[in-house]
């Protein structure tokens, strides 16, 4: 399993971001992350600014068919909101975490045990 990090709860304190959220199934990962990543960063540098933390994906709901993927930047600063670009506050509180390096359709097997995992903190 290409997961290169062990399974984490990690604080994180309240922040501003922008995502890009949707329902798309595993499949359609390799195409659309990549093209949500550079869409986020191609706004963000309108204003001249970079990520104030490394960007990252949030997986919820059933995996592979029915999954809400959000593609995050979290900021330094709140940005206005354009199309399906949300401005939104994070709250602060526990996160589930872990690194994972392969290919999209591999990671359901550690998707599920990391839901496992949660279940059991």
């Amino acid at each position: 399993m290409p997961r290169i990090s062990p399974f984490m709860l990690v604080q994180v304190a309240e922040r501003p971001l922008l995502r890009i959220s949707g329902k798309m199934k595993v499949t359609d990962l390799p195409t659309r992350l990549p093209a949500l990543f550079m869409k986020l960063a191609d706004y963000i540098g309108e204003f001249a600014m970079a990520p104030a933390e490394n960007p990252y994906v949030a997986f919820s709901g059933a995996v592979p068919e029915d999954m809400t993927v959000a593609v995050c930047f979290p900021m330094a600063a709140s940005l206005p909101g354009r199309d399906d670009i949300e401005s939104v506050v994070e709250p602060a509180g526990h996160r589930a975490y872990c690194m994972y390096q392969g290919d999209y359709q591999q990671m359901i097997p550690m998707y599920e045990e990391m839901d496992k995992w949660i279940t059991s903190q």
